[in-house]
Parts: structure tokens; sequence; C-alpha cells
């Protein structure tokens, strides 16, 4: 070592910090194996969560099927709701299908996709049926006013 107090200082901290430097990629790896065998498990075994969102489908495909059956449904909004509940299954029991699109969103994990997308079709649903609302009052507007016109035009 050199005579020099701040040299001797500065190599003190460079070890320090290679060492921590270290740690820090040693845990990393460990905490990235735990996760790989996390993962690797829950692919064998539903969560309760999953068994939650099975159950959600098949009370939604019922719904759905009575909804039709009544003739509330026309053929093609049955088969869309159930391509719906289909894609939904399919997310709840394979939840890493989304893996490589959360890389190139730029998200961290599937409940921030999950959260972003069902505030996107709730917004979008919203947004259409506030159209279907106001077509509507139109079309009743309209309705009042020619029967008003009938009943006057009756009473004269």
């Amino acid at each position: 070592m050199e005579d020099n107090p701040q040299v001797c200082v500065n190599a003190l901290i460079y070890t320090n910090y290679l060492k921590l430097a270290n740690k820090t990629e040693y845990y990393s790896i460990f905490i990235s194996e735990k996760l790989s065998i996390i993962r690797q498990s829950n692919t064998k075994m539903f969560s309760g969560i999953q068994i939650t969102g099975v159950i959600f489908v098949l009370v939604m495909c019922y719904f759905t099927y009575l909804f039709y059956v009544r003739k509330d449904y026309p053929k093609t909004d049955y088969l869309f709701w159930n391509l719906i509940w289909f894609l939904f299954l399919v997310l709840v029991l394979y939840p890493y299908a989304t893996q490589p699109m959360l890389e190139v969103l730029g998200l961290a994990m599937n409940i921030h996709l999950y959260t972003i997308a069902g505030f996107m079709i709730v917004f979008v649903v919203l947004f259409f049926q506030h159209d279907l609302l106001r077509k509507n009052q139109n079309k009743l507007d309209k309705l009042v006013r020619e029967t008003a016109i009938d009943n006057a035009k009756r009473k004269k």
C-alpha cells in the first residue's frame, strides 16, 4: 500500500464496492432461481385465485347461456361473450402466457397488465353505453313529441 491516506481510503471503498456488487449479483441470481421454482410449481397446481377465476368463468358462461336461451342475446352476442370468457379462462389458467407482452410493455407483473387492460375495457364499455343511452334518449324524446302532437290533433 501507498503512504497516501486518500489512496488507501479509495482502495478500501472500491474493495467494499466490489464485495457488495458480488453479493448483490449473488442475491439476484438466488431470487431469480427461486422465482423460476415457484413458477414451475405454480404450473403444476392451481392456486386459490385460479380456482376462483375458473368458478367465475363457469358462472358467467351459465348466465350467458341463460340470456341466450331466453332470447335476450342473439347468437352473435352469445358467441362473443363465450369467446371473452374462454380468453379469460386461458389467462387464469396460464398466467405466464402474457410474459412476452409484459416485457414489451415494460410492466413488472401480470396484475399490472390485467389492471390496465381491465380499466381500458371498462372505459370502452362505458363510452359505448353512454352513446347507446343518448341514442335511446333522443328516440324517446322524438316519440314523446310525436305522441303529444297526435294527442293534440285528436282533441281538436
